[in-house]
């Protein structure tokens, strides 16, 4: 009898271990902000749901190695609790080159 006692207070134990390890995982939104130099586009999609493009004025760019449009992107949504966790950038033929910024936010 102590042997099944003492396996269903360890199973107990488990599952309110378990219950609390679930709650404790922290929930995040996530975006990507990618820009190709060529087309001078910024997209941006947040959590697979939204999605849109930034196209700047012609007269904030600078030349074909700029990036600034992305990144005053990526600073607003600093601004809004997003946090740059991480970033890449794809090299393709001469027209097809991207930069991308991954951003998370708690939820």
């Amino acid at each position: 009898m102590k042997s099944r006692c003492k396996t269903f207070l360890l199973a107990i134990f488990l599952m309110m271990v378990t219950a609390i390890g679930i709650q404790a995982q922290e929930k995040y939104e996530y975006a990507v902000i990618t820009y190709r130099p060529v087309t001078r586009n910024v997209e941006v999609s947040i959590n697979g749901i939204e999605y849109k493009t930034i196209i700047p004025p012609k007269e904030k760019m600078k030349g074909a190695a700029d990036v600034n449009p992305a990144l005053e992107e990526v600073n607003k949504m600093a601004d809004d609790n997003w946090e740059l966790f991480d970033t890449g950038y794809s090299i393709g033929d001469a027209t097809m080159h991207s930069y991308a910024f991954f951003l998370r936010r708690k939820k």
